[in-house]
């Protein structure tokens, strides 16, 4: 029931969304995350699920205000009676951005879980199509083979500096 209750209010959150980070990428990574939890029965279904179905609910890259965002899913997780901790210490570390760019802290088998599947969900011909969903959302150029390859040395030059989609 609480799990219905978490997608629903994920559901409302990103339904509408345009940039390849919406309710049916969350449900592939859902479906992808039931498969790896078959094959891990010491993780915590509960929390890997409600991690996997909130991942992208306030996302740095979707919110312009992102602690409010952020803010809004913790209110909901104890209006419901759930433990807003652990699944936000999943979330707040499964990033590549957050991987990459050393503000990552350890994940458990639970966000480790978490963090597989919505990688493996970004892989693929699903994976092109969101990128350009992406780009396009953000007005980003296909390909330009005067603009070379970025050497990124933080997030801000990762989210802010000119590049091709390709």
């Amino acid at each position: 029931e609480k799990l219905n209750k978490i997608h629903n209010f994920m559901c409302g959150i990103l339904d509408s969304d345009q940039s390849g980070h919406d309710s049916s990428h969350i449900d592939r990574v859902i479906g992808l995350t039931k498969k790896i939890l078959k094959k891990e029965p010491t993780a915590n279904q509960f929390i890997v699920l409600a991690s996997a179905t909130l991942h992208d609910t306030y996302d740095d890259k979707l919110f312009v205000d992102q602690r409010e965002a952020k803010k809004k899913v913790i209110d909901f997780l104890n209006a419901i009676n759930v433990d807003p901790k652990p699944i936000i210490y999943i979330i707040d570390n499964m990033s590549w951005s957050a991987e990459t760019f050393g503000q990552a802290k350890k994940l458990d088998i639970n966000g480790q879980i978490v963090q597989d599947a919505d990688r493996l969900e970004a892989i693929g011909a699903i994976a092109v199509i969101r990128a350009f969903k992406y780009a396009f959302k953000h007005q980003q150029i296909d390909y330009d083979p005067k603009i070379k390859a970025r050497v990124l040395k933080n997030k801000t030059d990762y989210r802010n500096g000119k590049q091709t989609t390709i």
